[in-house]
């Protein structure tokens, strides 16, 4: 009992210090709207960040799934073989990175072009530009992935959060700086420097944990060897989920200048609570599965992916609720200002309440892909995601190509595919490994879902009453505090043992971080 509560207690802290983040984000994307709007710029900017980001993102899932196991595994050996495994994992996961990245710079073109066939020529100049100097941001994140799973594998889950923070400050400082002198290609710049100062900060908190480069040869060793192998799948899986995204970003830009942008508007306000699951609650869970499967604990393994699911499923819907029926204010609260006019709004509220549809599905894939991965079953993913990926692509030329819905079209596709490979993932737990899925949608599931409708019913209502006379963010404010009020107070009246559940992850948060860290 006392480690599940403090497995739940880092969980809150991290959702707290994840939560801090994504507010600096939200700062970060009112700079990018004031200043550029949804127009050609962002569009290259987002493109430009995409495209590292697209092979970045396969390396790092590939990573945190295949490595922290391994490394767990060997550290029980010693610290000497777990740091051999680390030292050469990062040789050759940075050389994979290095060539990759002057692939990116050397074919950036052609690229751009499989990115967004859309793209006027001159907007294609500029993303080129900006893609010269992001592409050598694969090369440096390869080495923050290692150290950030290494820190993981520790049990160290803040500093990696708390490096994180510098993007948005960097960011925000080359926003206000190239908007003075016009020089947009210098954003290009951002995802470089913020990798080589997330590195700066997360070498020494490594190093202060316990790890030496210690590399040995040979450099493909047994545990290297294994990494590669377990990783070929994982690689499959995670770029398959690339894909999807690849199809979103090619499709929106046939649709309309700003299209590109507009679908990035809206994923950013939704990924901020993806983020905030798969920080604080996936990340701790798979490390949590792992541990379980390594020391034959079945029982307690499935029993632990039930009680994780079902809490993200309370923590999820009430904030699906919010974003699908309140996304048009959000828009204008968050991005309505300078060039980010009532187009730009109508074009990213119409893509928020896609995306959002999906939302709970989404968090629940996170977690059930790496239950799998914790059970050495890494092909099932892959074929689910392929099924989905079709599903996907196919939704989003239909939607495209016969309807007038527009880009958000494409939003509406993503959530469906995802709602479809959370039912595909479930149905194969449930038969394969005889866990009970129907466990998840408990009371607790039903009374969140009844007191969040009634809640969103009566704060949309006080909002539609105060919108005409009071500034929209004291409106805001009001109708979260009506919203959040309600809920809980609700659950406290009603279902007592939903609300300790919500509220238990917050208590005596410091205490038991200390324990943990001290341990």
């Amino acid at each position: 009992m006392e480690k599940r509560s403090n497995i739940f207690a880092i969980s809150s802290t991290i959702f707290l210090l994840t939560l801090l983040s994504k507010i600096m984000g939200f700062v970060r994307e009112m700079v990018i709207g004031y200043f550029v709007g949804t127009s050609s710029v962002t569009d290259a900017y987002a493109i430009a960040s995409v495209i590292p980001n697209f092979f970045l993102l396969v390396v790092q899932q590939v990573i945190s799934i295949a490595f922290i196991p391994i490394f767990l595994r060997l550290f029980k050996r010693g610290r000497d073989e777990a740091n051999n495994f680390v030292s050469n994992s990062a040789l050759i996961v940075g050389a994979f990175s290095l060539v990759l990245s002057v692939i990116i710079f050397v074919f950036s073109k052609p690229i751009i072009r499989v990115f967004a066939t859309g793209m006027d020529e001159e907007t294609i100049l500029l993303t080129q530009k900006m893609v010269s100097y992001s592409s050598w941001s694969l090369f440096v994140q390869s080495f923050v992935l290692i150290f950030t799973s290494f820190l993981q594998a520790k049990k160290r889950f803040i500093f990696p959060i708390l490096a994180g923070y510098i993007l948005d400050i960097v960011a925000i400082f080359f926003f206000w700086f190239t908007s003075k002198n016009g020089h947009y290609s210098y954003l290009g710049i951002i995802p470089l420097l913020t990798m080589c100062c997330e590195l700066l900060i997360l070498v020494p908190v490594a190093c202060k944990n316990g790890f030496r480069f210690k590399a040995k040869k040979p450099l493909f060793s047994v545990e290297v060897k294994e990494l590669i192998k377990v990783s070929i799948p994982a690689l499959i899986g995670v770029g398959v989920q690339q894909l999807n995204l690849l199809v979103d970003k090619n499709i929106s830009s046939l649709t309309a200048v700003g299209g590109i942008a507009s679908l990035n508007y809206a994923q950013n306000i939704v990924n901020i609570i993806e983020t905030l699951i798969m920080n604080s609650i996936v990340v701790v869970a798979y490390t949590t599965l792992c541990d379980f499967e390594s020391k034959t604990m079945v029982s307690e393994s499935n029993s632990y992916f039930v009680k994780t699911s079902s809490k993200i499923a309370c923590l999820v819907i009430p904030f699906f609720m919010v974003l699908f029926v309140f996304s048009k204010p959000i828009i204008e609260a968050i991005y309505m200002r300078g060039a980010f006019d009532q187009t730009s709004v109508s074009l990213t509220e119409a893509n928020l309440k896609g995306y959002s549809f999906g939302l709970v599905a989404i968090c629940m894939n996170y977690l059930s892909i790496r239950f799998l991965y914790s059970k050495n079953d890494r092909y099932t993913p892959v074929i689910f995601s392929a099924i989905c990926l079709v599903v996907n692509a196919t939704l989003s030329f239909c939607s495209y190509k016969f309807t007038s819905i527009g880009v958000s079209g494409i939003a509406w596709a993503t959530s469906i595919a995802n709602i479809l490979n959370s039912i595909l993932l479930f149905a194969y737990i449930h038969k394969k490994y005889d866990v009970a899925i129907s466990n998840i949608f408990d009371k607790n599931i039903a009374s969140i879902i009844a007191f969040s409708t009634i809640s969103t019913i009566i704060s949309y209502a006080a909002f539609r009453a105060t919108a005409p006379f009071i500034n929209i963010y004291i409106c805001g404010v009001i109708c979260f505090v009506v919203f959040f009020g309600i809920l809980l107070t609700s659950l406290f009246l009603f279902e007592k043992d939903v609300f300790s559940a919500l509220v238990s992850v917050v208590k005596k948060n410091k205490k038991t971080e200390e324990q943990t860290t001290n341990h």
